[in-house]
């Protein structure tokens, strides 16, 4: 095999959960809203911190986000396993969505004050905890099964860690050039697009699982405690979300105070993260991820 032709096979069989029509629709758009997503991160630290200047407030906002995955997210599987995840799915999406809308209303009109942005940021959140497992749930149904499942989940940590390296970078130009209500803005029109590739879903009804769900929350949480590999899993990202995120949330304080730039500082910051970022994209490879946005 010459080696073109190699190259191509290799190509093939990395990009292989592509050639499902439901997965490329999904992929396409999840890009797009990554992106977006890494706006809205960007813009709305950075109006916290422009209508405060408080490294409190900065903390606060990030917790309010950030909390509902904690809480609601054992509850989240729960639920995903009761309703149609296609429905589930499209209620989460929209709601990220029109919280975006509301961000760049409240922006572009001049109203936004810093104490809205914590409920906000929570409303996020919320919808957030429910759209990570139901997306996950999902992939099996837009790839046909579980044969090019691993490389789905590859190819989503591709998206992930692309949309990180290239939405810091723009967010910070756009923020400089035309504030934060168009990122906020841009970011609730991204979601059209993972919106339309959803939509084209087949309807997923529920598995109809007997039992109580106090039962099933019991069972899950049984399950993990009882299974090494799984407790140590849950103990390493309990750990590393309690001490690597934190520093994105203080980061226009380094950018403004610390640099002395402003918002593209900020966005070449966050983004140097993305960019050493390293994910394999093997066919072989079985990654869990987990957003953010950020899923």
């Amino acid at each position: 095999m010459g080696a073109p032709a190699a190259a191509g096979a290799v190509l093939s069989s990395t990009f292989r959960s592509l050639r499902h029509p439901s997965y490329r629709r999904y992929f396409i758009g999840q890009t797009v809203s990554v992106i977006g997503f890494w706006l809205q991160q960007l813009a709305l630290s950075w109006l916290v911190y422009r209508l405060t200047r408080s490294p409190l407030m900065l903390g606060v906002v990030a917790f309010a986000g950030t909390i509902p995955m904690l809480v609601l997210s054992p509850l989240a599987g729960v639920v995903v396993d009761r309703v149609n995840r296609r429905t589930l799915v499209l209620v989460t999406q929209s709601t990220q969505m029109l919280q975006a809308f509301a961000l760049a209303a409240l922006t572009f009109t001049g109203t936004i004050r810093a104490e809205f942005v914590p409920a906000l940021a929570m409303i996020y959140g919320a919808a957030w905890a429910f759209d990570v497992p139901v997306r996950q749930a999902l992939l099996p149904v837009m790839v046909g099964g579980r044969d090019d499942l691993p490389n789905a989940i590859a190819l989503g940590s591709l998206t992930m860690n692309l949309g990180r390296f290239i939405g810091p970078i723009l967010a910070g130009g756009l923020l400089a050039w035309a504030g934060e209500g168009w990122c906020f803005l841009l970011n609730g029109v991204s979601f059209l697009a993972v919106l339309f590739a959803l939509s084209k879903l087949p309807s997923v009804p529920p598995p109809g699982l007997p039992g109580k769900w106090r039962a099933q929350l019991a069972d899950g949480f049984a399950w993990v405690w009882g299974f090494l590999p799984a407790r140590l899993l849950i103990a390493n990202l309990a750990l590393m979300s309690l001490t690597v995120p934190g520093y994105q949330s203080l980061m226009p304080i380094f950018a403004a105070e610390v640099f002395g730039g402003d918002a593209r500082v900020q966005g070449v910051l966050i983004s140097s993260a993305g960019c050493g970022a390293r994910q394999p994209v093997s066919s072989s490879a079985f990654t869990i991820t987990g957003t953010s946005q950020g899923t």
